[in-house]
């Protein structure tokens, strides 16, 4: 079925409780996952926290941070309770921040790091509606106007022990025509503009998506571009509508070492990160033996092969099959 608003997104996870790895991210240099139970539980307990400071259905809280579990935990809190995501690029300046905050009236903000809370600090006597800030990883001399997600999350989960309808209540006040998302423009041609996008774009846009790509739970997806991109995001909705697998990349950097990692069955990606993986596959095998250009280009012809046959809906001849060792 359709979804008619993101809020329903949640509501198909929590029915997911066997789903033990719906995200992934690397700690100390180990995979860790986010059961689909567990995330459910954290977006009840932001969103309920976040009604306790005041966040009113209909208002902007931006988002200000690079890719992690907790953008994606926050951005479906914010949703759910009716107020409306402003998702910010994290390699923006203060000033360019400054714009977009003031621009769209923001009353709250999420930052990820005490490097992201120093871009805003300056800026705060310019920016009256801005009320809260809410810092992921928190300094050890948080600023008395700010609140650490640990924080938020304990506040949320005594409202939820004391009122157990309550999230449920303010979820199904979430209508499809709400405004869901002001995504800015990178302003590379004059100054950035808000694009306002309601429940029902969004919604028809990850339904759309899921017909044309076949997205299940088999699915384990690497999310590296950023979340405060319209594709990304829309990906990642669609990857969370259909309880497939997220794991969060390190960062570009580490796309490379991550793929080999995680070996992702879907993959958002530009056509510039493709051409320097191209060059750079070009310029090893260059400088490879003619042995190992021979076996380069015999394993290109055997997987290019099955794809052509997988895609004519027949099965692929049998010496790729031999050589990918999928022959029967």
């Amino acid at each position: 079925m359709p979804i008619r608003t993101l809020c329903d997104i949640l509501t198909g996870l929590a029915n997911r409780p066997s789903k033990s790895d719906l995200l992934r991210y690397k700690v100390k240099g180990s995979w860790r996952d986010i059961p689909a139970g567990e995330f459910a539980a954290t977006v009840r307990s932001l969103a309920l926290g976040l009604d306790g400071l005041g966040v009113k259905r209909g208002e902007m809280v931006a988002i200000l941070s690079e890719n992690r579990p907790e953008w994606a935990a926050f951005d479906h809190a914010l949703l759910n309770l009716g107020a409306i995501v402003v998702p910010i690029y994290p390699s923006l300046l203060s000033e360019q921040v400054r714009f977009i905050l003031d621009h769209c009236g923001a009353r709250g903000i999420v930052l990820s790091s005490e490097g992201q809370l120093a871009k805003v600090l300056p800026i705060l006597g310019s920016l009256p509606n801005l009320a809260r800030l809410i810092v992921l990883d928190p300094p050890s001399d948080m600023p008395t106007q700010a609140l650490s997600w640990p924080a938020l999350l304990r506040e949320g989960e005594a409202v939820h022990q004391a009122e157990p309808q309550r999230f449920e209540a303010l979820r199904r006040a979430v209508a499809p025509d709400d405004l869901a998302s002001v995504l800015y423009t990178s302003g590379t041609t004059g100054e950035p503009k808000g694009v306002m996008l309601t429940h029902a774009n969004l919604a028809s846009v990850v339904s759309s998506t899921l017909e044309a790509i076949p997205i299940d739970e088999r699915t384990t997806a690497l999310s590296f571009l950023p979340l405060s991109h319209a594709f990304e995001r829309v990906v990642q909705l669609a990857c969370l509508e259909a309880g497939a697998t997220i794991a969060f990349a390190e960062s570009i950097e580490a796309v490379a070492q991550n793929l080999q990692e995680i070996e992702p069955t879907l993959l958002a990606t530009v056509p510039r990160l493709l051409e320097k993986m191209h060059s750079r596959v070009g310029d090893a095998l260059r400088a490879a033996s003619p042995v190992r250009r021979l076996i380069f280009r015999v394993g290109m012809a055997a997987g290019l092969s099955k794809v052509r046959a997988r895609e004519a809906g027949r099965r692929p001849p049998v010496w790729s099959a031999l050589l990918s060792g999928e022959a029967e």
